[in-house]
């Protein structure tokens, strides 16, 4: 899993350096993107290692979640369409485990997990829309990219998302 999760990060930086252009807008894109991957790694090692659904409708939503994950870093320099798939790929997790409610007996931590990518989806649909309406996309993307790190320290340290043991609460 972490050979994995290393080789999409340096695949991003890659497609970074090499094709993207340079800003502030797209620095800040390639961090959010990166902070992704970092929360990626904790949460499907999680779910795999304890769920593991196996299901055709689950195969078919990961698809496209490994389709957005090989685009996104090529959107970079281009905040509007990077926040915009962002959004749609929160929603696309989100529906991921909407549908494994009724495949596992761990509410709790689906509804939590299911809030997380609704705010997650919120985040870069505003951040897009915002983009489009106030023509800053480089400010936008800076403040966007520090809510989803403070996001993500909140979910991986304050009041971790990803515990060894889910509390028993459904």
């Amino acid at each position: 899993m972490l050979l994995s999760a290393s080789s999409v990060a340096a695949y991003a930086m890659v497609v970074y350096i090499l094709w993207v252009d340079h800003t502030v807008a797209s620095a800040a894109d390639q961090l959010f993107y990166l902070l992704l991957m970092f929360n990626s790694y904790f949460s499907i090692s999680f779910t795999e290692s304890l769920y593991g659904v196996r299901c055709l409708s689950d195969e078919a939503i990961n698809v496209p979640l490994g389709f957005m994950y090989l685009g996104l870093p090529w959107l970079a320099d281009q905040p509007f369409w990077f926040f915009l798939l962002m959004g749609a790929f929160f929603i696309l997790a989100m529906c991921k485990y909407v549908n494994w409610l009724t495949r596992i007996s761990a509410n709790y931590f689906l509804r939590r997990k299911i809030l997380a990518n609704g705010l997650g989806a919120l985040l870069g649909l505003a951040a897009a829309m915002a983009i489009l309406y106030w023509d800053r996309p480089a400010n936008i993307a800076v403040v966007a990219t520090a809510v989803f790190a403070v996001a993500n320290v909140q979910t991986l340290l304050i009041d971790p998302l990803y515990r060894h043991a889910p509390p028993k609460r459904d």
